[in-house]
């Protein structure tokens, strides 16, 4: 027998504290539009791809970044209706995808179980790393969201397989994967949560359906395989490798908002969460809700299993934002199943997500607030202060990204080593030049000839000055750590460090651009060297 549902001043608390942590999500989405800045060098990525002169050339490119075909082509269209002329313009496209994301959470919780999002709104809606990820003009966000809705499409496709939901689910589950190809994993998940549904009620036909909303959707990525596999050639660089404890510590920093105590609070709840699905089928008290918590224990395990699988896969280093869809899939799943499990749940979740309106305002505001790069101010300030005869280094190269999006000024500029083009990751260059013998000696020649000349050398980023030799290195792949990018630019900084700090005279360190906090991920510093001594010792 199940227990009776909560009574309408309970109900009347739910509606106000989703209500209430929805608001307080709108408000952080908006501080963040307003002080986010410009773009660091993932977003410009995404953004110069998008608005490449044709859509065969946005095609040919995608391989240079980490998503299909979907969030380039809405920049595209984003500014060919002439609402992206500014980086502000953009990022507003970029604030009404994140948007998105609290309303499929919204839409999830009525699809699966006619309820409120409140477990989802108060552990993920207000969590500002997801806000500041889901924002940026990344896929990360959109993706998420049709994850989301995929879930409880798929989930509506097996309790009433009717042709209308069957569709309407693989027409998401396809798009899904057209934003981000590890959504793949979540249709996959979402499928064989629905097949257990079927299979317990001996529903063979629909198991053939919910399965082929999968296939479509798995279809739909054949057209990347090619270009793909052809980009491994260079992907070499960035694949350094992917072990479970740096992915379980990129996981728990996420999970860890607006305190690191959360990370605890998600695993005893996922723990409790199996224990229901236990309980769902030996428990007659719960049978009313048993399917909806099978399905999604099945989706959350397999969604989980496949996404660590997925990682693990692609050999990529990770950051937080990685496991931003991981996250934002499993929570709706979490939800369906402790709000399933007593009546009590409900009005606990909506305790909960007041409490967490007010922890998310205290900490989040102030990292919303946070620019995402100070690149294009120092782009500025160097078009200003900078002669045509002074010489601007960027280093790490990775940062020309960025710094070729905002600088126009008449400073001739190059990183280490100078690549041919700057749009966005050109990691089919870099590997090029890794192989050569001295790919960076024009780049030091030019700094001492500027400096010999009397003008400065400004470098954007940072160099290990030093007085001590740098290492020697062989080209690509001829070294200890083999292809790996990073090791070749610490070393190539250290090379042009050492050269500097023999030659120049002095070292200066201009003031900051802006008081305001900058992400850890693009707050690039300035050095400027100056004078000339033979063999001088470090200034």
């Amino acid at each position: 027998m199940t227990e009776a549902p909560p009574k309408n001043g309970w109900l009347r608390l739910e509606w106000v504290s989703a209500i209430l942590i929805s608001l307080v999500a709108l408000a952080l989405h908006v501080v963040f539009l307003n002080h986010a800045g410009g773009f660091w060098r993932d977003e410009t990525c995404v953004v110069q791809i998008g608005t490449l002169p044709t859509l065969g050339d946005v095609w040919e490119m995608l391989p240079h970044d980490h998503c299909p075909i979907l969030v380039p082509a809405l920049v595209r269209l984003w500014t060919k209706l002439g609402l992206g002329n500014t980086d502000f313009g953009i990022r507003q496209l970029g604030f009404i995808l994140g948007l998105m994301l609290t309303a499929s959470y919204w839409a999830s919780a009525r699809i699966m179980r006619r309820g409120l999002p409140l477990v989802a709104l108060s552990l993920v809606g207000v969590n500002v790393m997801v806000i500041r990820t889901g924002d940026s003009l990344r896929a990360y966000g959109l993706g998420s969201t049709l994850s989301v809705l995929s879930l409880a499409l798929i989930w509506r496709a097996a309790k009433n397989p009717r042709p209308a939901n069957l569709l309407w689910a693989a027409v998401v589950a396809v798009i899904s994967v057209q934003c981000l190809y590890q959504n793949a994993v979540f249709i996959f998940a979402g499928c064989c949560g629905g097949f257990v549904v079927c299979l317990m009620e001996r529903r063979w036909r629909d198991i053939v359906r919910i399965l082929g909303i999968g296939f479509v959707a798995a279809i739909s990525l054949l057209p990347y395989v090619a270009p793909i596999r052809a980009s491994q050639d260079w992907w070499i660089l960035a694949r350094t490798g992917f072990t479970m404890e740096m992915g379980l510590r990129n996981l728990s920093t996420l999970m860890g908002f607006p305190s690191p105590i959360f990370a605890g609070l998600w695993i005893v709840l996922g723990l409790f969460a199996l224990y229901v699905a236990v309980l769902a089928v030996k428990e007659p008290a719960l049978i009313g809700a048993r399917d909806l918590i099978l399905f999604n224990t099945v989706a959350m395990v397999v969604g989980m299993a496949g996404f660590f699988a997925f990682l693990k896969s692609s050999n990529l280093p990770t950051q937080f934002w990685y496991f931003i869809p991981l996250l934002v899939f499993i929570t709706p799943c979490l939800e369906a199943i402790l709000l399933n499990f007593r009546s009590w749940m409900s009005p606990a979740a909506a305790s909960f997500a007041v409490l967490m309106a007010i922890a998310a305002c205290l900490a989040g505001i102030p990292q919303a607030k946070c620019r995402q790069t100070n690149m294009d101010l120092l782009a500025a300030r160097l078009m200003k202060v900078a002669s045509a005869e002074d010489y601007i280094v960027v280093q790490p190269w990775y940062y020309g990204v960025s710094f070729n999006r905002y600088y126009h000024g008449n400073t001739p500029w190059a990183t280490l080593p100078q690549l041919a083009n700057y749009e966005f990751h050109r990691y089919d260059q870099l590997k090029v030049r890794m192989q050569e013998e001295h790919p960076i000696q024009p780049v030091i020649d030019q700094m001492l000839k500027t400096l010999q000349n009397g003008h400065r050398v400004w470098v954007v980023g940072g160099l290990d000055v030093s007085a001590k030799p740098p290492p020697e290195m062989n080209p690509a792949p001829n070294n200890p750590w083999g292809w790996a990018d990073s090791p070749y630019a610490h070393v190539w900084g250290m090379q042009a460090g050492y050269a500097i700090a023999t030659h120049a005279l002095k070292a200066g360190v201009p003031p900051k651009v802006t008081e305001d906090c900058i992400s850890p991920f693009e707050d690039v510093p300035v050095l400027i060297f100056a004078g000339w001594r033979p063999g001088a010792t470090a200034p």
